[in-house]
């Protein structure tokens, strides 16, 4: 199995007032390598900077020296891009994925902690990304897949997290240049987020 998306952000946050709290690193531009065994210089997964802000799951594949988020000069504009891949992983389907959080590795029992603090509430976001759809075998039929991008906006009431607004986009269309998305955010509170996850 082997899906493949390019994403390149101008990941504009803004709302309608125009002001805007910015997120680093949504041009892709700031990578490093993360050097993982030091009895194998060589081998390495690539980070989104800044690691505060930007995760994925490269750490729990470590095991089998593969990974779904890899740098990429196929860029928009700029030098770089994230490129995401979904492979498979002792048999288990790992997507390709990149967010804003941070990973708990632990091989099968990996969590992804989705959100970083955020307080705006902006009207739409928007960037560019390529994809390539592939058809995959569920339960003996023929599946075609698709691709994500979405922001979500929450708030901790103290008892739990309550979801604020959301931009989601999904597609199964494949594309070799590069396609616009500007996806507007849906409000389902007056509220004030704390939290943002971009996926």
């Amino acid at each position: 199995m082997k899906k493949t998306i390019l994403l390149y952000f101008i990941l504009l946050l803004s709302n309608q007032l125009f002001s805007q709290q910015q997120i680093p690193g949504f041009d892709f531009e700031s990578w490093s390598q993360n050097h993982y065994n030091s009895s194998y210089p060589n081998v390495y997964y690539w980070e989104v900077e800044p690691k505060t802000i930007w995760a994925s799951s490269n750490p729990a594949t470590t095991i089998v020296n593969s990974f779904c988020l890899q740098q990429t000069t196929d860029a928009y504009s700029g030098s770089f891009a994230a490129y995401l891949e979904t492979k498979s992983v002792f048999g288990q389907v790992a997507s390709g994925n990149l967010f804003t959080g941070y990973f708990i590795s632990d091989y099968l029992n990996s969590k992804a902690m989705r959100g970083i603090p955020f307080e705006s509430k902006p009207s739409f976001i928007k960037g560019h990304y390529k994809y390539t759809s592939v058809n995959y075998s569920y339960n003996g039929n023929s599946v075609q897949d698709s691709c994500a991008i979405y922001a979500i906006l929450s708030k901790w009431d103290g008892l739990q997290r309550i979801e604020i607004g959301r931009a989601e986009m999904y597609s199964s269309v494949s594309s070799s240049t590069y396609q616009d998305f500007n996806i507007p955010f849906v409000y389902f509170s007056a509220e004030t987020p704390d939290t943002i996850s971009v996926v």
